[in-house]
């Protein structure tokens, strides 16, 4: 009984929680993405209502520090200030933890990736999964299903590509663990 009473609480509190997500706009107005992690000094929240059903971030955790605005930053202008930073700063793989067991009959599941910023595939950048150090798929989407996966350890990483496989940025290696029948 004092469990139900705990998870009827907690579930209260969780209702009320929610995350900031802020908009980005081109200087034509066009919504470029939308993010939970501000990018910009001064970046403002906008209101969005509540989802009609459950969603998963596409961002990987992360603290964003700002350096205070200095005279020689608050002389630039706002688009000087608004340009994204290029280089990438990590990708996640977002639904499996290291060392982690997954029942895959047939060897198939899913996996979601989020890089920091965003990818730019409009530039030919890439993400790749590997397996064991190889190359296993390609795309430029966060989403990928893996198949015809060994039964047993794995180890897999993400890494964002050029066109031409220079590797921008890679991520920490997970090992998972195959269970097939």
């Amino acid at each position: 009984m004092k469990n139900l009473i705990l998870f009827i609480a907690l579930m209260g509190i969780a209702f009320f929680v929610e995350a900031a997500v802020y908009k980005y706009v081109d200087d034509e107005g066009n919504v470029i993405k939308y993010s939970d992690i501000p990018q910009y000094p001064g970046d403002k929240p906008v209101n969005v209502p509540p989802p009609a059903m459950e969603f998963e971030s596409t961002t990987p955790p992360a603290t964003t520090t700002f350096k205070p605005e200095t005279s020689s930053t608050s002389r630039k202008s706002e688009s000087e200030q608004r340009k994204p930073v290029a280089a990438y700063v990590a990708v996640t793989i977002m639904n499996i933890e290291d060392d982690q067991a997954i029942r895959a009959n047939g060897g198939i599941f899913k996996i979601k990736l989020a890089s920091q910023p965003a990818l730019d595939a409009a530039a030919g950048h890439r993400y790749a999964v590997l397996i064991n150090g190889e190359v296993h798929q390609k795309s430029d989407t966060a989403a990928f299903q893996l198949e015809n996966l060994e039964r047993g350890t794995q180890h897999i990483n993400a890494q964002v590509q050029s066109q031409d496989g220079t590797v921008f940025t890679s991520s920490s290696p997970i090992t998972i663990h195959v269970l097939r029948r």
